[in-house]
């Protein structure tokens, strides 16, 4: 009973995770943090957060695609400067 609720749960996870990844895919193809426009990493802080996604899954999926620790920590300094300014 519990292995089926996982289940079902990773499968919604999943289902979101995969629309959200897909409907950002464009900006998905960057690996450095100055790659982004302030604009665009305001649509990936809004996409985020409407999809509920932690800041580990964030980083997880970063490191996914490429973005090396160094990139990873340059661009949660510039979400961190965005948000401030929100």
């Amino acid at each position: 009973m519990l292995k089926s609720i996982i289940k079902v749960l990773l499968g919604l996870f999943l289902l979101v995770l995969g629309s959200t990844i897909l409907s950002a895919q464009p900006l998905l193809n960057k690996t450095k943090a100055t790659d982004y426009s302030d604009d665009e990493i305001v649509q990936m802080i809004n996409k985020a957060e409407s999809a509920s996604l932690s800041e580990n899954q964030i980083v997880e999926l970063a490191k996914a695609r490429g973005m090396s620790t160094s990139e990873i920590e340059a661009f949660r300094e510039r979400v961190a400067h965005i948000k401030s300014l929100l």
